[in-house]
């Protein structure tokens, strides 16, 4: 069982995977895709439910709702605003403990070519 309360504040990315490929590490010096130093996850407090604003390696910003499911480690980010291309982003919670958020995508990104990618997250 996962402390929800661990979903708090903003996490930037320490190590991205697409597929099989690592294409950033914080502070690498040649990382395949440096735009990945702008992503970020802010678990967004004091709204009065969960929000939460994704930053895109491309800049590109989201808001929306996040939800988290224990039965599957499962969480959702959902009403984006905008919309994203696939609608709903949904990652498996493989740790989530303090100073460490790892994310795998449930459904292929579009905008990497289709692949499953992990995102290793360290708060900001």
């Amino acid at each position: 069982m996962i402390n929800t309360d661990l979903f708090s504040g903003t996490f930037k990315a320490k190590e991205v995977k697409e597929g099989n490929t690592v294409v950033y590490r914080n502070e690498g010096t040649t990382n395949i895709i440096p735009g990945y130093s702008k992503y970020r996850i802010a678990f967004i407090a004091g709204t009065g439910k969960r929000t939460v604003r994704i930053t895109e390696y491309n800049g590109e910003v989201f808001e929306g709702i996040w939800t988290y499911k224990d039965s599957d480690q499962s969480m959702t980010f959902s009403s984006l605003s905008p919309r994203p291309q696939v609608g709903n982003l949904v990652f498996q919670v493989t740790t989530a403990e303090i100073g460490l958020l790892v994310l795998n995508n449930t459904i292929a990104n579009p905008k990497t070519g289709d692949t499953m990618n992990q995102y290793t997250l360290i708060p900001e």
